[in-house]
């Protein structure tokens, strides 16, 4: 009987030794109000408790935990200010835990446009050069927009501290086969904002590619994203 509760603890040990341990930064009381979970102020009941740690990489963990439960309900991680790692979302104990992860560099470089193409994704024709050819744009499946696709594949949460409205505008290049390369923010909004926006669009891939007299073609191409009050 020893000997069996012996191995649990020794597991633990080890367990412990192989996660470097996070250097508490500072934990602050936070209050629901509006659906969104905000510091609180004097006269406020606190519901949850976001505690921020330095990680053994240097990298910034936050996690929003439940007062009453200690139920983790947000993570984010950010090196520097870009984010980094898998983050979450549960703030609904019954529903499923929302994760994506960020392992992406934001400030891409962009490769020159050799071929002199340039296309403004989501538009009917080229924005430069093709002149006297015919060409078609790239489709996505189901007919669906750009805008449309990047919009439902955003995993922000609606109450992120990082909003800002405005226009966020990338490039980078639309291959033969229809999937898109070399992405860059050529106008930032935020780190999180621009790191996430890339994030969604690395998940295009049109099904059928640029065409121009009937063959496919490779593209520079520019992408606006904005973001106004609902």
């Amino acid at each position: 009987m020893n000997n069996w509760l012996l191995i649990p603890a020794c597991l633990l040990t080890w367990s412990a030794a192989a996660q470097p341990a996070a250097k508490l930064l500072s934990r602050q009381s936070m209050t629901l109000t509006d659906g969104c979970y905000l510091p609180r102020y004097e006269g406020e009941d606190s519901v949850a408790t976001e505690f921020t740690f330095l990680n053994a990489d240097s990298s910034v963990r936050k996690e929003l935990r439940e007062l009453k439960t200690n139920r983790l309900m947000r993570r984010e991680i950010f090196k520097g200010q870009t984010p980094v790692g898998i983050w979450m979302l549960q703030y609904n104990a019954k529903a499923p835990a929302i994760e994506w992860a960020y392992d992406i560099a934001p400030k891409g470089i962009l490769s020159s446009c050799d071929n002199g193409y340039l296309y403004q994704m989501g538009d009917p024709d080229l924005s430069f050069g093709g002149q006297g050819h015919s060409f078609s744009p790239p489709e996505l499946a189901d007919g669906q927009s750009v805008e449309e696709f990047i919009r439902t594949h955003l995993q922000s949460p609606a109450c992120s501290q990082e909003r800002q409205l405005g226009e966020l505008r990338l490039k980078g290049i639309l291959t033969e086969n229809g999937s898109l390369e070399e992405l860059a923010i050529t106008k930032s909004l935020t780190p999180a904002l621009d790191a996430e926006v890339i994030r969604a669009v690395k998940q295009l891939h049109f099904t059928k590619p640029a065409l121009l007299d009937g063959k496919s073609v490779r593209l520079c191409v520019r992408l606006p994203v904005s973001f106004s009050e609902q």
